[in-house]
């Protein structure tokens, strides 16, 4: 897997609640590793990986060996298509409420969005056999939110729709849709880092 693909997963990683969150080595192992098993690391990919072994030694002296087995094999060969069609609807897809709560945040505070985040995200949502594309403009005047099938962005995220919809309200964590292969991100990762940002947490908490 490539350094800027790893990298586009780090953030939000961390371990079981009431352990420490990872450091950077760790994450970027595990995301090496479950790139391998679930077919996203590329040129370096080892094809039929199922097992995998990280280890780790301390600088104060602990040593961890945690090992990975792929336990969702049909997820590693699970791919997000894009069919995509003019005709497909918006109030068709669940996320649809995401992208609704976007656009009311970005019409209250879009300048102080614009400002934080900078750049243009491209949503290609996919539901059974049809596509669905959001452009999220958080890089010009104050933000804008429009359903566009040709649209395009800085950075473009690809999932199934309830997918998309669990990472954002909080249900599916960034390293669950890493190891379960339900999230394909391509262009600028430092922008997807800020993915979650959009969606502010008191309005995750009504959704």
């Amino acid at each position: 897997m490539s350094v800027n693909r790893r990298r586009a997963f780090l953030e939000g990683m961390t371990k079981k609640p009431g352990r420490e969150k990872l450091d950077c080595s760790d994450l970027a192992l595990e995301a090496e590793l479950s790139g391998q098993m679930i077919g996203l690391a590329e040129n370096q990919q080892t094809n039929g990986a199922k097992l995998a072994l990280q280890h780790n030694v301390g600088l104060d002296g602990p040593v961890v060996v945690p090992p990975y087995k792929l336990e969702f094999p049909q997820q590693s060969a699970r791919s997000v298509q894009t069919v995509t069609t003019s005709s497909v609807s918006p109030n068709n897809f669940k996320s649809k409420v995401i992208f609704d709560e976007i656009e009311a945040e970005l019409k209250k505070n879009g300048a102080e969005y614009v400002k934080k985040i900078n750049g243009i995200f491209c949503f290609r949502l996919k539901l059974g056999k049809d596509e669905g594309v959001w452009i999220v403009d958080v890089k010009n005047g104050n933000g804008s939110v429009k359903f566009d099938p040709a649209g395009t962005g800085d950075v473009t995220v690809s999932m199934y729709d309830e997918d998309f919809l669990q990472l954002m309200i909080g249900d599916l964590t960034p390293q669950q849709a890493l190891f379960q292969g339900k999230i394909k991100i391509i262009g600028n990762l430092a922008l997807a880092m800020k993915l979650q940002q959009l969606v502010p947490d008191e309005v995750k908490s009504k959704l």
